[in-house]
Formats: C-alpha cells, structure tokens, sequence
C-alpha cells in the first residue's frame, strides 16, 4: 500500500470573468496544504510550498514560513482554508495564509499532548484546547501582519471599499488607530512570545481587545484541518466554516464531522467571528480508532458544484479508482486539469482540494478488484438489483476494457430477456436499445474479435425478442391501441434511438394494422394504414441500424402485403 498527499487551490471561473469584465483582480482566496512532519528535537524556521493557480500568476508556488516547535512524535497533515468572497473580507487570502500557518505551527507544538489526550479519549479537553488555541493564534498572527502593514495604505483600501460597503468600511475606519496600537504593542513584545499567551499576561490582554475589533474581518476566512499520527492508527480533525471534509472505511466515504447548522447557503461561521472558537466542529467518536484509508478536505467551491452528496461521494470514489489504477502522477495530473473545469461547469468559485490517500496500484491489487468487481455484479444480479452492475462496471468501461463490455453487454441481455416476458413498455424498449448498443459496441471492438460470433448470435436473439414482445402485446390490445399510443411508446429523445426504433415501430404498425383487418376494424384499418405505409418506407432506410439480417427486404414485403389487404378492402366496399 503506497500513499500520496496532495493540496491544490484554483481560481474560480466567476473571478475570472470578473477580472475580464471589471479590469480588477479577484485572485484565488483559497489556500490548501498537505504534507508530513517527521519527529524533531530542534526548533526551526522552514518553508512550505502551497499550489495556487490565479489566472495572472506567473507561478503556481506560494511559499509561506512556519515556526516548528520540537516534537517527539510525527505526524501527516491536510487543511484547506477558505477566505471569504466579500468586498468587505479584502485580505482573506491573506488570512487564509495566516491559517495553514497556524495549522502547521499549532500541530508542531501541541501532537505529543493531543496524541497523549486522544489514548485516553479526553474529547472535550482536545476541542476546547484547539478551539482556543488555534483562533487565538491565528489572531495573533493577523496583528503581526497589520503590523507590518503601513496604517496609509491599509486607509487606501478602506477608502476603495467605500465605494461598495460604505457601513463596513465606516466601521474599519473608527476602528483603525486602536488596531494599530494593539499591533504595535504586540510586535514589540520581546521574542520569542508564545503565539498561545497564558491566561493574565500582558499579551493575552491585547490579544482579547484586538479579538473584540470588527477589522479583524478583513482577513476573514474558513479552516478545515485533518492530521494523523505516524504509525499508529490515531487521527482526528476540525473545521469552522462550510468547507467539506470526508474519509473512507472499508472503501465508503463518509463525513466524520457533521455540517454545522449556521452554515447555509452564502452563510458560514468563520475564524473572524465573535467568540470563534465556539463554532468549531470535530469528528463524531464512532470514526475514531482506526485509520481512515483516504481523506479529502475540500472548499466549499467544490462541493456547490455538484447536485448533491451522492454525486459528491462519487466524485471522491473515482479519484480514489485514479489513485489505484494509475498512481500518483497521473491521479494527480487529473485532479489539477479537472478542478478548473470542476468550478466552470459548477460552483464558479474558487476551488481547492487537498488529500491523503492510502492506494494500491499494483498488477496483484488491480486483477483483485477485477475480481471483485464482477463477483459484486453477480451478487446484484442474484439480489435483482441490475441497475447497480452498471455502475460497478462503470470505471472499467470508461476505461475501454474489453472484459467488462462483453459482461455489461451479456447483463443487458439478460436483464431484456426478463422485462421481455412483462408488459410491453416504454420501459422495455429503453432497457432494449440499451441492450442493443451495448452488444453493437462490442462487436465493433476488435479486441472482441474471438467473441464475435456469440455477440452476433446475441444480437439475432435481440431482435427477436422485440418480435415477440411487439406480437404479443398487439394481440392481448389491439381494441385498446392507437395510432397516438404507438407514436408515444416508440418516441425518442434521441435520432439514433429513433433510427433503430423505426423497423420496430413499423412492424408494431403492420401487425396492429393485420390485426384489425383480421378482427373486421375496417375503419381503424383504414385510417392507419398511410401512417403505416409511410413508416415502413423509413424503416427500410434505416436499415443498417437495425439487428435484423433482412430488415432492407422486410419492409417491402409488409408493404406489398398491406395492398393486397387494401385490395380486398375496397373490393368488400364495392
């Protein structure tokens, strides 16, 4: 079992067209981390390299400092943060900087202790110690970049704001000199100072005042965290805000945390918010005390851009599938081209996504999975669940394989020979062309050449149900039928679908149409019987879509059989 980390964070597609149409920037806000931290004795300062693709970005690589405290156990990482979208929230990436740091800083300091407090399963004391801890650093490193930040040109964006939120900016502006003050006070406080000031000290003190200041807002942002510790099966997580965090057990994706009520629509908790650390979320205990095999932490760009969780969950299995059958490269090669297009064809947004992924892409593990595969498919089968198999064999067939085209193929069949012997239906007919296109894909592939002639054989079998199922529910109806319910039941969405249809929908039409002639329905012979002749002229044209070996001479046969009919039709009229 091989494993992969990965953190890439894209600018939305709404953002760009915005910096087209506007000629402002609206850079990527989002900011995503994976990485491992191995046992240290030593404090140091290093850099770590983050993925951001803004679409004027000479470079994707943003590099930000971290502080490494020394720490006895090693551990992995993931954390997407998320600043937010608003005028009013201008340096949110900056602030989604500030909070990977604080991440990375927090977990370097504190493992040993919360790995000492997750063996005893002291829930509480960890979410209360990380809550705090992590706002109360991340604020701390907000003073410091204010600090560093001239008080004139921090004026000059609050000015440019006005133009848009003058009541946030009216508020910025009362609260300037008193921001600056506090992070002054704090930038010179003798070093190294604990980013986590103690209780009563002078430094918690103006970390509490500056905590109370709205401009603090300004770098506004969401935080999402997952960490393990090396070689044990310990992990947890947290997040404040609406971004999204899944792990997979025994190859399911799940969400450990559960979404925070305050968080709807545009709405989310965040890091600037009063009393923050009280809108943390952590993982729910059943998840915990074992490894998960994958995790991914996800902005909520990426999420909005699908229907729903179902369809989110899927996404997450076929990255999974990437990683297994392709390995790292070209899993990750995918992810980073898909993402873009991801917020394009969704949300708009940015998107980021970072993971830590457990996969196996060995020949042994890839023919396992096989196995399994059509082992589960049989089992549906059984179960009479035959729309599962199709997307159990879904990844292979995007895949091309052959295997599994021939098999999906023969569980078509199958399943068009049970619906045959029910009612005829629009239902029926889907199931069948479904059938047919299946066995016409595998006989077109010449890797399937030595199953040539049982493919052949399956689609004669093919036709030949239609026949009877045509035949049969003429006979059992032909008083209840009509022209409109035959024009509805073969009816199509798709020309293909229609051009296959047409030999079948006029053989419908010509045993509908003997039928009545039969049972003395002169006037329904009568009036059927141009709609019919003109629908047999198509299906001979359309011939060679059609799995019927004559189904050119077919037509012409019926035909001239109908005007014998209408021969003897008139001769009784005269």
């Amino acid at each position: 079992m091989r494993q992969a980390a990965f953190a890439y964070s894209f600018q939305g597609s709404s953002h760009i067209n915005s910096e087209r149409n506007l000629g402002k920037k609206f850079p990527c806000q989002d900011r995503s981390f994976s990485g491992d931290f191995a046992p240290s004795d030593l404090a140091e300062s290093k850099r770590i390299n983050l993925f951001v693709r803004d679409s004027s970005s000479f470079s994707s690589l943003v590099q930000l400092p971290v502080e490494l405290n020394p720490h006895k156990l090693g551990f992995s990482l993931a954390c997407v943060s998320d600043g937010h979208g608003g005028e009013a929230y201008f340096r949110s990436q900056r602030g989604a900087e500030l909070a990977v740091q604080t991440a990375v800083e927090l977990l370097s300091e504190s493992i040993d202790k919360i790995a000492s407090a997750l063996q005893q399963k002291d829930y509480l004391k960890i979410n209360k110690n990380i809550s705090k801890s992590f706002v109360r650093r991340w604020i701390c490193k907000v003073m410091l970049d204010l600090a560093s930040t001239k008080q004139e040109d921090l004026l000059a964006q609050i000015n440019e704001l006005e133009k848009d939120d003058a009541k946030s900016a009216a508020c910025y502006k009362s609260e300037l000199e008193a921001a600056f003050s506090l992070a002054e006070k704090f930038s010179k406080l003798p070093r190294p100072v604990s980013s986590v000031p103690s209780e009563n000290t002078e430094p918690s003190s103006i970390t509490n005042d500056f905590a109370k200041l709205e401009i603090k807002s300004i770098y506004g942002c969401t935080a999402v965290v997952y960490f393990s510790i090396k070689d044990s099966p310990t992990w947890y997580a947290f997040k404040i805000g609406d971004s999204d965090f899944y792990a997979s057990f025994d190859g399911k994706f799940v969400k450990p945390i559960a979404d925070d009520p305050l968080c709807y629509e545009n709405v989310t908790t965040s890091l600037c918010d009063s009393n923050a650390f009280m809108h943390f979320r952590f993982p729910e205990v059943q998840y915990l005390g074992r490894l998960p095999e994958t995790v991914f932490l996800s902005s909520d760009g990426v999420a909005d851009s699908f229907t729903d969780e179902d369809f989110f969950k899927k996404f997450y299995l076929q990255l999974q599938f990437a990683f297994d059958e392709d390995g790292q490269l070209k899993a990750g090669t995918d992810i980073r081209e898909s993402l873009p297009d991801l917020s394009v064809n969704g949300s708009g947004d940015d998107v980021s996504l970072a993971g830590i992924v457990s996969y196996d892409d060995s020949i042994e593990a890839k023919r396992f999975r096989r196995l399994e595969a059509r082992r589960l498919a049989d089992k549906r089968w059984k179960e009479n669940a035959y729309p599962e198999i199709r997307q159990i064999f879904k990844p292979y067939l995007e895949r091309n394989e052959r295997d599994f085209k021939y098999l999906v193929a023969a569980y078509d069949l199958c399943q068009t020979r049970k619906m045959s012997k029910e009612t005829f239906s629009r239902e029926f007919l889907s199931q069948w062309s479904m059938a047919f296109a299946s066995l016409k894909a595998a006989g077109e592939d010449v890797n399937l050449l030595h199953k040539a002639k049982e493919i052949k054989h399956a689609i004669k079998e093919l036709g030949k149900l239609m026949e009877i199922a045509i035949d049969t529910d003429v006979r059992k109806t032909v008083v209840d039928r009509s022209q409109d319910y035959i024009d509805g039941i073969f009816n199509s969405d798709s020309a293909e679908e229609e051009k296959v249809y047409s030999y079948y929908k006029a053989l419908y039409e010509y045993k509908w149409l003997r039928r009545c002639f039969e049972n003395v329905r002169r006037t329904s012979f009568y009036a059927m019987f141009a709609k019919t002749e003109e629908d047999l002229i198509k299906a001979s044209q359309a011939s060679a879509l059609t799995p019927v070996e004559n189904a050119q001479t077919l037509p012409k046969t019926m035909l001239s059989r109908m005007h014998v009919m209408m021969a003897k039709y008139w001769s009784e009229l005269k």
